[in-house]
C-alpha cells in the first residue's frame, strides 16, 4: 500500500489551478447529508489546493511504525485549527514544500533536491464534529478526464492497447489532465468507511477517465451492495458496474478491479492511524470543537 501511495507523487505533469481555497469550518454544513452532499464541495477543493508554503504542521507523532503528521493553514484562530490534511512518512517531517505536493509539477519527487522523502498524504474531514476524521480524499495522480464536448471519433486502443495519437489529440489528452482523487467516506459515522467513490476508464480509451462509480457497503454487511456510476452529478445515477459474488466489478485507472467489503481493509488501517494521532491532538487542547 505504501509503495502505490508514493508513486502518486512522483508523476510530472503540470497543470495550474485557481488559488481558491475554502477553509473546512466552511463545510459544517454538509455533514448531516453524507457523501451525495459533500462530494462536489471536496472534489472542487482538491483542484483548487492553497499553496504549499501556507501549511503548517499542527501535531505529529508516531502511531505503531509510522510518523503521522497533522497538518493545517497558517493564521488559523488560535483554539481552532483544524487538520486539513494528514500525512505518513518513516520520518518526521521537515519541510512542508519540500514533502507536500498538493499539485501536478514538472519536478521528481522530493523536488527541493535536498534528499527528503516525500510524504504519503490525503485531505482529511471530520464531518459531524465528533473528534474523529471520517472522509478522506486520496490523490491516484494525473489522469486525462473527459470533457463534455469529447469527439466522438477520437481514436480509440490499438488491439495492443497501444496509443497513436496526432499532435492535436496529444493537445486534448494534456489539456484535459487532471489531479485524480478517491474519496472515501463513513457515511454511517462508525469509525469505519463505508462509501468509495473512484475513476472509471473508457474501456476502448483507457488513457480517458469516462465517469466515476460510487461503491458503498452497508452496516454489518459482508459485501458491497450498492454501487452506480455517475459523470457531473453524484446523485444522478448512470447505469451501475457489474455486479460479483463480493461486490461489483469496474474499471480503474490501474486496471479492472473488483471492489468488496475487503477492499476497504487498507483504507480503514490509515483512517485508524489518523484518527488515533486526531484523538492525540485534540487531548492535548490544541483544537476546540463546535
Amino acid at each position: 500500500m505504501a509503495k502505490a501511495i508514493r508513486r502518486t507523487l512522483t508523476f510530472i505533469m503540470v497543470l495550474l489551478f485557481p488559488a481558491l481555497w475554502l477553509l473546512p469550518g466552511a463545510a459544517k454544513a454538509a455533514a448531516p447529508s453524507g457523501i451525495a452532499g459533500f462530494y462536489s464541495q471536496a472534489e472542487a477543493l482538491t483542484q483548487a489546493p492553497p499553496p504549499e508554503t501556507e501549511l503548517t504542521i499542527l501535531h505529529q507523532c508516531k502511531v505503531e511504525e509510522w510518523q503521522v503528521t497533522l497538518i493545517g493553514l497558517k493564521g488559523s484562530p488560535k483554539g481552532n485549527a483544524v487538520p486539513i490534511i494528514a500525512a505518513l512518512s518513516r520520518q518526521p517531517l521537515v519541510s512542508l514544500p519540500d514533502q507536500l505536493s498538493l499539485r501536478l509539477r514538472f519536478h521528481a519527487a522530493p523536488r527541493s533536491g535536498k534528499g527528503l522523502e516525500p510524504a504519503e498524504w490525503l485531505y482529511v474531514y471530520d464531518r459531524n464534529k465528533d473528534g474523529k476524521f471520517d472522509y478522506m480524499c486520496f490523490p491516484i495522480g494525473p489522469l486525462a478526464v473527459k470533457p463534455p464536448d469529447f469527439p466522438a471519433d477520437f481514436p480509440k486502443d490499438g488491439p495492443d492497447k497501444s496509443l497513436k495519437y496526432s499532435s492535436k489529440e496529444i493537445n486534448l489528452l494534456m489539456s484535459s489532465m487532471r489531479f485524480v482523487f478517491y474519496h472515501l467516506a463513513d457515511d454511517d459515522f462508525d469509525g469505519a468507511l463505508d462509501t468509495w467513490v473512484l475513476p472509471v476508464m473508457d474501456p476502448d480509451r483507457r488513457a480517458w477517465v469516462e465517469k466515476r462509480a460510487l461503491v458503498r457497503c452497508a452496516a454489518g454487511g459482508e459485501t458491497a451492495d450498492t454501487a452506480w456510476y455517475f459523470k457531473e452529478n453524484i446523485a444522478v445515477p448512470l447505469g451501475a458496474p457489474e455486479r460479483t459474488a463480493k461486490g461489483f466489478r469496474l474499471l480503474g485507472w490501474n486496471g479492472e478491479k473488483e471492489i468488496g467489503k475487503d477492499s476497504f481493509a487498507n483504507w480503514n488501517m490509515i483512517l485508524s492511524l489518523f484518527n488515533q494521532a486526531y484523538a492525540q491532538y485534540l487531548a492535548a487542547g490544541t483544537a476546540k470543537m463546535q
